[in-house]
């Protein structure tokens, strides 16, 4: 639709295609994360992450160990700036600030410490010259014949008691629920799972409150592992519909993983459950037709293409197109064709319904 010829049948905004584009990745159990995106990219530029790496340890070492100060005027010191040069100049924008940051110990200025140490004892020893080269002929100061008036003190105020602090309340330290709920709150899933798994071995009490989070977690980790560790996804979406027989994200997930494995069987079964917690779902009856359908089983192919047509979803035309190639398969002529003509009726760009119309008609003489 996005590169339809008449700019009138193409998207009028950004956010129809956006709808579109996520309707379609949920009708294929397609679900991106931050996670997945996140080992992605580390692994997309693990090589320069490590070179980068090595070179600002390369340039640490070389400014800790010879300086330019310490070898000029020799050939040790051409090479070494010629060699510090070439390494600085290969890092990356990102990688010359991270070095720049770099603090390198300062060294102490030993010379303006001893001028500074010399200065004082000079200013000591003028000083004490003048006190001990005063006049001596000077009279000394007669002694008082009676005592001077002492003059009287006030008496001391008796101080005023300080206020005493408010008690600080101490808060107890949160409990393993309270903690496992928190991190949980914050999708830390990974650092969640062993804390609800401890208390459910540890605080039985507490499994009823802490099922849906730890079934939700179990999931969020195990679509992060569906595409580089398979088998330990579905340990993980396993455990979780055991924990919570209702999860429905599980299932799909565990239905889609099964599919991939083409282990159609455990996939029937998986999206059966989907349809009984989520009957408005219609990706897993759209799946379901597509595994009886590769299995020649299709009457039960057609009744599951016909679940997904009665839901009316985005992809309503090529649900038809398949629920006609499948009536096609069983001699059902004259469904196929309205089918057909029905999917065309919605799109008219769906180019494989054209053709089996096409080819339908032409054979019915039609």
């Amino acid at each position: 639709k996005a590169l339809a010829k008449d700019p009138d049948e193409r998207y009028s905004t950004c956010g129809e295609m956006e709808a579109d584009l996520e309707e379609c990745m949920y009708a294929n159990s397609m679900r991106p994360t931050t996670h997945g995106l996140a080992a992605y990219l580390k692994d997309l530029f693990s090589d320069e992450i490590t070179s980068e790496e090595a070179i600002i340890k390369e340039l640490t070492e070389l400014g800790s160990s010879v300086t330019p100060a310490e070898t000029a005027g020799s050939k040790k010191d051409s090479k070494w700036q010629e060699k510090f040069k070439q390494s600085y100049d290969s890092l990356t924008e990102s990688g010359k600030k991270s070095f720049d940051n770099l603090k390198q110990p300062k060294k102490t200025d030993k010379p303006m410490l001893l001028y500074a140490a010399i200065g004082i004892a000079v200013v000591v020893l003028i000083a004490l010259f003048a006190i001990f080269s005063g006049d001596d002929s000077k009279p000394e100061a007669q002694i008082a014949q009676t005592p001077a008036a002492v003059p009287e003190k006030d008496p001391v105020p008796t101080p005023e008691p300080k206020p005493q602090p408010a008690a600080v309340e101490v808060k107890p330290e949160p409990t393993k629920l309270e903690n496992a709920m928190l991190i949980f709150k914050e999708q830390g899933y990974e650092q969640a799972i062993p804390l609800f798994e401890e208390i459910w071995a540890t605080e039985p009490e507490h499994t009823d409150e802490t099922a849906l989070p730890y079934s939700e977690a179990l999931t969020e980790k195990a679509i992060v592992l569906l595409d580089t560790e398979p088998a330990q996804a579905e340990a993980f979406f396993t455990q979780a519909t055991e924990i919570n027989p209702n999860n429905v994200e599980a299932f799909e997930q565990l239905g889609r993983l099964y599919m991939s494995m083409e282990d159609h069987p455990m996939a029937v079964i998986s999206y059966n459950r989907v349809t009984e917690l989520a009957p408005e779902r219609p990706g897993s009856f759209f799946a379901m037709g597509y595994i009886y359908g590769i299995n020649k089983e299709y009457d039960k192919a057609e009744e599951m293409y016909s679940r997904v047509v009665e839901l009316e979803p985005d992809y309503l035309d090529d649900a038809l197109f398949n629920l006609s190639a499948i009536q096609n398969r069983q001699g059902k002529t004259e469904e196929s064709i309205e089918n057909l003509q029905r999917a065309i009726s919605i799109n008219p760009e769906n180019v494989p319904a054209q053709k089996l119309l096409e080819k339908l008609t032409s054979q019915s003489g039609g």
